[in-house]
């Protein structure tokens, strides 16, 4: 059964949770295009590709595709123009006083 790109970007997003990885590392480091292509035709299952990411995850993340990944570069402004919708408890708590 094919998947959406919107149900493939669901499920990286979900896996991303679960591991405490971002979903970019995940879809530069870890999937191939070959990877993503078998995910879009529905021929690799949600609990494959969790057990990879569990393996990966405990390996060290290494880069496993091998993509050219920009260094320092600056998170996304956003569209919005507003500051990131979360702090830490530590920047919450300095605030405060």
């Amino acid at each position: 059964m094919e998947r959406t790109k919107r149900e493939c970007q669901t499920i990286v997003f979900n896996l991303s949770v679960k591991f405490g990885v971002p979903p970019r590392e995940i879809m530069d480091k870890l999937l191939s295009d070959d990877d993503k292509k078998d995910m879009m035709e529905g021929t690799v299952d949600v609990a494959t590709l969790e057990s990879h990411m569990e393996v990966w995850v405990k390996n060290g993340k290494r880069d496993l595709v091998g993509r050219p990944i920009p260094e320092n570069k600056p998170p996304p402004e956003n569209k919005m123009g507003l500051c990131r919708p979360f702090i830490s408890h530590a920047e919450y708590s300095q605030g405060k006083k």
